[in-house]
């Protein structure tokens, strides 16, 4: 039969093979047809340039003003020390 060595190993195999498996199936795939980047055809530095979608962002402006307030509270403690 098994040496405890062996069997510590043969067991500590096949949770790591379950786990990978349980990772491949829980990773997100990406959708057909899903626009991530279009190339432009251009190159900056050697690498090429892509064209991203817009990103539309919305806040409540209470939210916006409390977090100014806040940042600007930290940058004049920060001058103090």
């Amino acid at each position: 039969m098994y040496d405890k060595p062996n069997r510590r190993y043969a067991v500590a195999a096949a949770l790591v093979a379950v786990a990978l498996t349980a990772i491949a199936v829980a990773w997100p795939t990406q959708e057909k047809g899903a626009v991530v980047g279009v190339r432009t055809g251009e190159y900056q530095d050697g690498v090429p340039v892509y064209r991203l979608p817009t990103v539309t962002v919305s806040v409540k402006r209470s939210e916006a003003l409390a977090k100014i307030a806040r940042e600007e509270a930290i940058a004049s403690n920060a001058g103090r020390q």
